[in-house]
């Protein structure tokens, strides 16, 4: 698991190199981004396209089965930041259907944590990661 204050080290660190993903396949959608989980039963993902919502409390979503991998690709502690006691982000590539009106996730076909280095070495998303870097440098 990485601290506040890893993350800033490894961000002052990295070089930012390559796009993100992101394409129409048999699935749907396939996308690399940040996967935020920041309180019970919300649940949002934002790559190059966006912000998507994904759960909302109290509000209909995706299947259980669906959720289940959404939490499995946050499991590896080492590469999840905790933001809010057990909540917080992963990097995760997903295979999707998208409302893009909604600006909601569909339909989830699969969930894969990633090494938090990928999201952070990719110029296209490292600017939307979840947390407000000047809120912790301040």
């Amino acid at each position: 698991m990485f601290s506040i204050k890893s993350m800033m080290l490894i961000l002052s660190l990295m070089i930012m190199t390559g796009p993100v993903y992101s394409q129409t396949d048999s699935f749907g959608v396939s996308s690399c981004g940040w996967l935020e989980n920041p309180s019970p039963a919300n649940i949002w993902y934002t790559d190059i396209s966006g912000q998507w919502m994904i759960a909302q409390q109290g509000k209909a979503g995706l299947s259980d089965d669906q959720m289940n991998q959404l939490y499995l690709a946050m499991s590896n502690k080492d590469e999840f930041v905790k933001t809010n006691n057990n909540y917080g982000f992963s990097c995760v590539c997903l295979k999707m259907d998208v409302d893009s009106n909604a600006q909601r996730v569909s339909k989830v076909y699969q969930a894969k944590q990633v090494l938090l280095k990928q999201c952070l070495e990719n110029n296209s998303i490292i600017s939307l990661m979840p947390i407000v870097l000047t809120d912790i440098i301040d």
